[in-house]
């Protein structure tokens, strides 16, 4: 389980690690692409940890930009023939064996990322968070454009292979939440809310 501080915003993260027997005294790196990299190829180091003799691990590391960011962390292990990906955060892991944990992460106005989405943003105000638990996602919005509604969608690495979920719709104050489906959906992906402009919110993290 990979986690940013929440309380500081200051982009320092954890790594909750344990596969007993199956990868001791193993290597890991871990990485982040943006959103609007064309692939997860496209990928910048963050960390590095090794397991113990039971194949735990318990790292810290430091996201080193400040600003608001979308896309995946990946932790790679490293092997004597290269690396090969472990685990991708997103509403639904990579790893099989951390499918019941909730995956929670603020909505953020999509015009505000560092470096873009490679796609048309609209001028959406607000913030919301998305939360998801097995094949059940939670979408809410506050201050956002009143009596207003947004496709809801899981995309991959930028705004290609989307699966839309639905649609939200605010109240006259600008607020919304829904529940949403996660069947059909693939591996990994960030939440993204678009209406006509483009994208207008998408799930990422603030670094002050």
């Amino acid at each position: 389980m990979l986690t940013l501080n929440a309380s500081s915003n200051n982009g320092s993260g954890t790594v909750q690690f344990n596969r007993p027997t199956s990868l001791p005294n193993s290597n890991f790196t871990i990485y982040f692409s943006h959103f609007s990299s064309p692939s997860t190829k496209d990928k910048f180091q963050v960390g590095t940890f090794s397991t113990d003799g039971n194949g735990s691990a318990n790292p810290t590391f430091q996201f080193p930009s400040k600003g608001n960011f979308a896309g995946i962390f990946g932790i790679f292990l490293q092997t004597s023939s290269g690396e090969d990906a472990y685990f991708g955060t997103g509403p639904n892991p990579v790893d099989p064996a951390y499918s019941g944990l909730t995956y929670s992460v603020p909505l953020l106005p999509a015009s505000s990322i560092s470096g873009g989405v490679a796609a048309p943003t609209g001028t959406a105000a607000g913030a919301g968070r998305v939360s998801v638990t097995a094949k059940a996602g939670q979408v809410s919005l506050a201050g956002a454009q009143a009596a207003h509604s947004f496709t809801v969608a899981v995309c991959g690495q930028g705004m290609q292979n989307c699966v839309t979920l639905g649609t939200l719709a605010t109240d006259a104050q600008g607020n919304a939440s829904g529940s949403f489906s996660m069947t059909g959906t693939g591996i990994g992906g960030n939440f993204v809310l678009s209406d006509t402009a483009g994208a207008e919110y998408i799930s990422g993290f603030h670094v002050q």
